[in-house]
């Protein structure tokens, strides 16, 4: 029997991907792949370590297809201190993955595991 909750999200994935999604590279080191990656931004609650918190947006998220992700003819998972760079009218910005204090550098964003989401900050 088919996994409608599994189709509908893989469906979905790839309709985000197919209309919603530009063009970046992601790079680490001297490897580097261009792909197409949703972007966002996000508030986090974050804990000061002494009782008290305080909200930290990020810079930006990055959806993108796990199998995407190809550095020197590798499939790999996101790692801290990659980069990701986003060319807008001609200038190009770079990210660094970078996730808030306690937080692993992605994560799947759904139970099916369709697309890799990366916390990353703006570095140039």
């Amino acid at each position: 029997m088919a996994d409608m909750l599994a189709d509908g999200l893989a469906f979905l994935s790839e309709a985000l991907l197919a209309n919603a999604s530009k063009s970046v590279v992601y790079s680490r080191g001297a490897a580097s792949v261009t792909l197409q990656a949703i972007i966002g931004s996000s508030l986090l609650r974050l804990t000061d370590g002494q009782g008290g918190s305080f909200i930290e947006r990020t810079d930006r998220y990055y959806l993108f297809a796990p199998g995407d992700l190809v550095l020197n003819s590798v499939t790999t998972t996101p790692q801290r201190g990659d980069r990701i760079a986003e060319t807008t009218a001609g200038a190009a910005t770079v990210y660094e993955v970078m996730p808030p204090d306690g937080e692993p550098p992605w994560r799947y964003s759904d139970p099916h595991r369709n697309l890799y989401r990366v916390h990353a900050k703006r570095v140039s």
